[in-house]
């Protein structure tokens, strides 16, 4: 069995509010092993799913954060999993631009 990290995208909503375009989310990342890559996206969206969450937040407003879907799936490529082991990448890169390379924010 291989290490993975499987990138998951959460929205958030606020009970009550609109959102407007272009809320509030993130990416979560969970390591997790498994014997193949199917396996792993399987064990990624079961994962994603079972970490939404909700809560109060200081005003007494009931925040959700949704699970979107899985983004993506990296095999940990370090046969030891230690502090300092290498867990995700991404390639990024502009053709047009390179020296002004744009990131995800």
């Amino acid at each position: 069995m291989n290490w993975y990290t499987a990138c998951c995208l959460y929205t958030t909503t606020i009970k009550g509010k609109t959102v407007k375009r272009g809320g509030l989310a993130e990416y979560r990342y969970f390591l997790l092993k498994a014997g193949n890559d199917n396996i792993a996206r399987a064990k990624g969206l079961r994962i994603g799913k079972a970490k939404q969450h909700s809560y109060k937040n200081s005003a007494g407003e009931e925040v959700s954060w949704t699970f979107e879907k899985l983004i993506d799936i990296k095999e940990v490529l370090s046969e030891e999993v230690t502090e300092g082991t290498e867990m995700y990448h991404q390639y990024i890169g502009n053709k047009k631009h390179p020296k002004k390379m744009r990131y995800h924010r």
